[in-house]
């Protein structure tokens, strides 16, 4: 039987607990981003109703918010712009977001980790 560490158990069920909040417009690409989008929807690839989606959900949106709520509003932009998930991309962009918020310390390594297998288990 392998050996009980009450350290590693009390750690991990900490980590289960508490919520990884990340900053909803560095989820979504940055303020630049997102003014450029809402200008020039079509140089990148999206129409007016994108754009509008845009302003009703995540203009308005928290600053910031958990990563499993971000996540869910994250699939609901991938069904709005009809997105090819299926290369990932999306995904990355998603991961690339969290390593921001490492490098910015927003959030710790540790959440870092945990927050991209959320984002890639949802």
């Amino acid at each position: 039987m392998k050996e009980f560490d009450l350290k590693k158990y009390l750690a991990e069920s900490k980590l289960l607990k508490e919520e990884i909040m990340v900053d909803t417009t560095i989820m979504f690409g940055g303020n630049d981003y997102i003014k450029d989008v809402l200008t020039s929807p079509d140089d990148f690839g999206f129409d007016v109703e994108d754009a509008g989606w845009i302003k009703s959900n995540i203009l308005p949106a928290p600053k910031t918010m958990s990563i499993e709520d971000y996540m869910a509003l994250e699939d609901e932009w991938v069904k709005q712009a009809n997105l090819d998930v299926g290369t990932g991309a999306d995904r990355e962009s998603v991961l690339d977001a969290i390593d921001v918020h490492v490098k910015q310390g927003l959030i710790t390594p540790e959440e870092g980790e945990t927050a991209k297998k959320i984002a890639l288990n949802f």
